[in-house]
């Protein structure tokens, strides 16, 4: 499916990127292997407001950065970490990070901090996103979206 669409949208491109639910698909003209590319990004989603969008934001950052570490904790490191957390009183975040094989550990990290510090700027409180570049990618909803057990991450207690 995402070779068909690729050639639909981008018939005479020497490269280009799609991403479809669980895939993403590159070519180039040029060698991209192991190359960091954050430039190349999309933000998909934006799915209903947070009753409290500061707190929200708040703890998806301290999430995202929580999940980045687990990724990137070690040169044998899984390039994957996904987890949940809750928000004030009930709400939950479901929160993944993932990053091509091909890149070094530390690259990982970077692209993953870069991708972070875009969350605001693409969602703002919302719900639930993906923030897709070249090199990686980090997803978060409302409710569950991968398979297997995500690992519960606390985040420091507010008083608000």
């Amino acid at each position: 499916q995402a070779a068909t669409k690729i050639q639909e949208l981008c018939p005479n491109s020497s490269s280009a990127i799609i991403w479809l639910d669980r895939c993403q698909l590159r070519y180039s003209d040029v060698n991209f292997a192991g190359m960091v590319d954050v430039y190349d990004r999309a933000c998909q989603g934006g799915l209903g407001d947070s009753s409290s969008p500061a707190n929200f934001n708040q703890s998806l950052r301290i999430l995202i950065s929580n999940l980045t570490s687990q990724a990137t904790q070690s040169s044998s490191s899984r390039f994957f970490a996904a987890g949940v957390s809750v928000v004030g009183e009930s709400q939950r975040i479901y929160a993944m990070v993932q990053c091509v094989r091909d890149i070094p550990v530390d690259r990982c990290k970077w692209c993953l901090d870069n991708a972070g510090s875009n969350i605001e700027g693409c969602f703002n409180g919302k719900q639930g996103g993906r923030i897709l570049t070249g090199s990686c990618n980090l997803a978060f909803g409302a409710q569950p979206f991968f398979f297997g057990d995500p690992t519960v991450v606390s985040l420091p207690q507010t008083n608000h």
